[in-house]
């Protein structure tokens, strides 16, 4: 049996909870966690030179407050400019 270190490390002073650490994952950890989620490629050409664009989605993020605030946003920058 492997032994890793914890992802997280809480501190209590009297009894109270005063800060949460956490250890931030590697990309080789999130590789593993995330290989079985939906990704999409996309090439993109910027001054002659070409990114490839790997998206993975890993379902964390609530999509109708992602498009929301997206709207807001861009709805807010057209009334500024007008």
């Amino acid at each position: 049996m492997k032994w890793t270190e914890p992802s997280e490390r809480i501190i209590f002073i009297d009894n109270k909870t005063v800060a949460v650490e956490r250890k931030k994952a590697t990309f080789a950890d999130m590789v593993e966690q995330y290989k079985d989620k939906p990704t999409d490629t996309a090439i993109y050409e910027i001054e002659g030179q070409t990114f490839i664009v790997t998206a993975h989605f890993v379902g964390e993020k609530n999509l109708d407050k992602v498009i929301y605030d997206h709207a807001f946003k861009r709805a807010l920058e057209e009334t500024e400019t007008a």
